[in-house]
């Protein structure tokens, strides 16, 4: 059985092993080490990644850890893999690690607090893959137990308790004060931060829980099974949040000449104002689209072909012609790089599919559709080309 280096000191970065599996597999090699530093993927916390060498300077990169059974596999990149047998020494990628040992130690401080703000809000799952965690509750927290919950993980967190780690036999359970019973028997390892907080758990943990701050609440939802789902950031990851976001409000701020707490009030005029100006363009679009149907029939020809100046003027003619009796409706509307044009048929001896098939015979035109409407793009340079083509087309 491996050695797991990791439960007993998650700080060390570097470690020497000795090869005891070597693997081929349709992703790659995948080790097997004596001992390891190196944390597989489980209890929602992702594994670590990083490298190993040998003593002759060859060198892989580890890019996946996980479980196979109570076995640890890691999986590298590269050819010409150690031997079994070979010593290397590992070296994991500490930011990587550090910041999973934040988002986790968050999770557990977090968790608690929501259990002292009410009892039932006892913690399901979790999911720390991302730098948005998720802590999935039993029951309903509202706004006010969010806030309450947050407040008390950062102040825990401002306290800087030491977050120790016990091993335990599973027959001692009782004489600690767990947030939830272990998932496991036997030899149990405890994650404790103080009188705070103590939870059965196998994942890397701070040394402080000051190293955690700031812990942010970003949203919560209502999940399956009467569940809250709480998404929340914390550590370095939160405070680049809050970098990214002091950045968008100070533009905004100085966008609107206004103080930060008053950015929602100017966005929400700009949404009314946009609002007010969309109906705007649908009654004028309106207005434009009947006065060019009422100019183009009085020409009386068998097609009517109109040039539309904006899409909503095109939808707006295509909702005229398909409510006027005994009418076929050609639409163009010319964009920067294409023609797009649209069919509409009331006539039922005309089928605007087999149109486009016609047309297609002769002119480079993509599209098709059915009896009463089709659509096509087509070159620019072929409008005229395509407005005789259909007449003629049209007349037999």
């Amino acid at each position: 059985m491996t050695t797991k280096l990791f439960s007993c000191n998650s700080y060390e970065t570097e470690f020497t092993a000795c090869v005891t599996e070597v693997n081929k597999t349709p992703k790659g090699y995948v080790l097997e080490f004596d001992r390891t530093l190196f944390y597989p993927e489980s209890g929602g916390q992702n594994c670590d990644t990083g490298t190993i060498y040998t003593s002759d300077a060859r060198q892989w990169s580890v890019v996946e850890v996980f479980y196979e059974g109570s076995a640890i596999k890691h999986l590298i990149y590269g050819e010409n893999p150690p031997s079994k047998g070979e010593p290397i020494t590992g070296r994991i990628h500490w930011v990587r690690r550090y910041t999973h040992m934040q988002r986790h130690s968050a999770q557990h401080l977090l968790s608690q607090a929501f259990v002292r703000v009410d009892p039932a809000f006892r913690t399901v799952s979790v999911a720390m893959s991302s730098s948005v965690c998720t802590i999935d509750f039993e029951g309903f927290p509202d706004d006010d137990d969010i806030a309450r919950a947050e407040a008390l993980c950062n102040e825990i967190c401002r306290e800087g308790i030491p977050i120790t780690v016990h091993e335990v036999d599973e027959s001692e359970i009782g004489n600690w004060n767990v947030r939830r019973p272990p998932k496991v028997s036997g030899i149990i390892r405890l994650v404790k931060a103080g009188d705070y907080e103590t939870a059965a758990c196998g994942g890397t943990h701070l040394e402080n829980t000051a190293e955690a701050l700031p812990v942010k609440i970003l949203r919560s939802e209502k999940i399956r099974g009467d569940l809250t789902r709480i998404h929340f950031i914390a550590g370095s990851e939160a405070f680049e949040d809050y970098i990214q976001k002091h950045e968008i409000t100070r533009a905004l701020s100085e966008g609107f000449s206004s103080k930060v707490h008053a950015i929602p009030m100017h966005v929400a005029n700009l949404e009314s104002s946009l609002s007010t100006a969309k109906q705007e363009i649908q009654f004028l679009s309106a207005m434009v689209a009947r006065q060019l149907f009422d100019e183009a029939t009085m020409k009386q020809d068998p097609l009517i072909i109109i040039e539309a100046p904006a899409v909503d003027v095109l939808k707006k003619l295509m909702a005229i012609a398909g409510e006027t009796p005994d009418t076929v409706f050609a639409g163009f509307l010319t964009t920067e790089s294409k023609l797009e044009v649209s069919l509409i048929s009331t006539c039922p001896e005309k089928s605007m599919g087999d149109v486009v098939k016609k047309l297609q015979l002769t002119i480079a035109v993509k599209g098709g559709g059915r009896k009463e409407m089709a659509r096509f793009a087509a070159q620019v340079a072929d409008k005229d080309l395509i407005k005789q083509t259909l007449k003629q087309i049209l007349s037999n």
